[in-house]
């Protein structure tokens, strides 16, 4: 019986080594879902039991993306008292996170971090800066119209101009105030439950 050659054990050698590396892939990709998921499911626990002391505990304890999932849930429940917790990452190095941050600022409609939205206008990152222009939209801030301006002319990522184009037609008219954020009046309650825990 004729022996392989070299050249044949090498290739199938190498095509074990890929599949047995594609098997471990998957798996990993399998734990890091699941562990995700443990992450999204104990920050909604901890915001249901309103329980901020922990939460914040918890979140402090991830990495810069688990804590970006963890706002990303408390986001989903529309947990405003968590608020503190999650604005205290808004300058993160970690644009994910950022991002999550500002996520977080357009689903409770959060105006009083408009400042946050408008620095974020400036950030290094192009993603961050798409979503920040989002922001300010959703905040209504008619002040962010000069630098939307500015962005839509001239930024650097061709993705970040066309979002400004479209924001200039969406933010209020130059000097128009911003309108009433109708969160604020449920965040007052939001926060006097956070606060008595």
């Amino acid at each position: 019986m004729k022996r392989p050659s070299r050249a044949f054990l090498v290739t199938a050698g190498i095509l074990l080594l890929a599949l047995l590396g594609a098997v471990s892939y998957v798996g990993y990709i399998e734990y890091r879902a699941r562990k995700y998921n443990e992450i999204c499911r104990r920050a909604e626990l901890l915001a249901d039991a309103r329980d901020l002391q922990e939460l914040g505990r918890f979140v402090d304890s991830l990495s810069s993306t688990g804590q970006a999932l963890a706002i990303s849930a408390l986001s989903r429940r529309s947990y405003a008292p968590a608020k503190h917790i999650v604005v205290a990452r808004a300058h993160s190095d970690d644009p994910f996170l950022r991002m999550s941050v500002l996520s977080y600022i357009i689903d409770l409609t959060l105006a009083e971090y408009k400042d946050i939205a408008l620095s974020s206008l400036d950030d290094s990152s192009a993603d961050v800066r798409k979503i920040a222009l989002t922001t300010v939209c959703a905040l209504k801030c008619s002040e962010a119209r000069g630098r939307v301006t500015k962005m839509a002319e001239d930024d650097p990522d061709p993705d970040v101009r066309g979002a400004a184009r479209s924001a200039l037609r969406m933010l209020p008219p130059p000097g128009k105030a911003s309108a009433p954020n109708p969160a604020d009046r449920s965040d007052a309650a939001g926060d006097s439950e956070g606060r008595e825990e």
